[in-house]
């Protein structure tokens, strides 16, 4: 009787069980991280590593220099979070010299030297080239006039140089059919896209050409640094501003070539990392807090709660 009653609850459960259908893969589709999730786990991971005290200090070079790539794919792969994807980069960028140094070793970031030139291959409207070629050429002209100020700092001058020559470069873009131009399709290539003004106020720069207080957060810090992070702010406020290669809202960067993108993103953590060399904060708060205009399409809560480990 005992078996009889096993018997009928079997089927019963082997019943109960083929009722319900299984759709052939669903379950691990839906446990397979997206490219974005899988970017910024990634990312995440090797951030943490390169902080970690229990790590020997060539493998927390080894992980920020990692983490730098990492953080570059991240902006490239998910789609909104470009900004905070070139903000990290550039912090771990950083984070790896510092060990590098300690170490005695060289570190160059493969970020490093992009170049911008009328046969680079960006997909651009005009708006955007135009607002990338003012940015970068009001920080040129910046650095210029800091290095006549502080003639000590050679390193201003070639900073001034290359900042002019991508500013160049955004600009024939803007001024070309190939950038994408207007929307429209008929490009802009009479050249009234090129929104450099050669010269800006240089008040402020002449007042304490040695520190400033940054406006988007109220830190002090180098001019220098200042300038160098205004300009990847101007540039992500450019980008963010237009809809064309975005996501069409203000303040969302979401750039639909992978290619542009992928260009794009080594060149802001470069100038990011350039920024926290020369002596920008690189704690949360000086890069999330209050929107700042520094990350277009990055909530600030939401940032700082998501890099959570400060570079020390």
């Amino acid at each position: 009787m005992t078996a009889v009653i096993a018997a009928v609850g079997m089927v019963a459960a082997a019943s109960a069980c083929s009722a319900v259908p299984r759709v052939s893969g669903g379950l691990e589709a839906a446990m397979t991280p997206s490219p974005c999730e899988q970017s910024l786990a990634d990312a995440e991971d090797a951030r943490a590593g390169a902080f970690a005290g229990a790590n020997p200090s060539y493998v927390r070079y080894r992980e920020a220099a990692r983490a730098a790539v990492l953080w570059r794919d991240a902006a490239v792969a998910c789609p909104g979070r470009f900004a905070e994807g070139v903000l990290e980069s550039g912090r771990m960028s950083h984070r790896a010299a510092q060990l590098a140094g300690r170490l005695r070793v060289e570190y160059s970031s493969p970020a490093d030297r992009t170049t911008i030139d009328e046969h680079t291959e960006v997909k651009l409207s005009a708006a955007q080239a135009a607002g990338l070629a003012l940015a970068q050429d009001r920080a040129g002209f910046a650095m210029e006039i800091l290095s006549a100020k502080l003639k000590s700092d050679p390193t201003l001058l070639t900073l001034s140089d290359r900042h002019k020559a991508l500013g160049s470069g955004f600009a024939a873009h803007a001024s070309s059919g190939d950038a994408g131009s207007d929307g429209s399709g008929n490009g802009n290539g009479n050249g009234s896209s090129d929104t450099r003004q050669k010269v800006y106020s240089v008040q402020r720069l002449l007042t304490d050409p040695s520190t400033t207080v940054d406006d988007a957060n109220g830190l002090r810090a180098s001019t220098s640094a200042v300038v160098e992070m205004d300009a990847v702010r101007e540039q992500l406020q450019a980008l963010a501003g237009d809809g064309e290669n975005g996501s069409g809202s203000d303040g969302d960067i979401v750039i639909s070539d992978a290619s542009t993108a992928t260009t794009l993103a080594a060149l802001l953590s470069e100038e990011a990392a350039q920024a926290f060399a020369l002596g920008y904060p690189t704690y949360d708060a000086a890069l999330f807090t209050g929107a700042a205009g520094v990350v277009g399409s990055v909530d600030a809560a939401g940032a700082a709660g998501a890099s959570g480990v400060q570079a020390r």
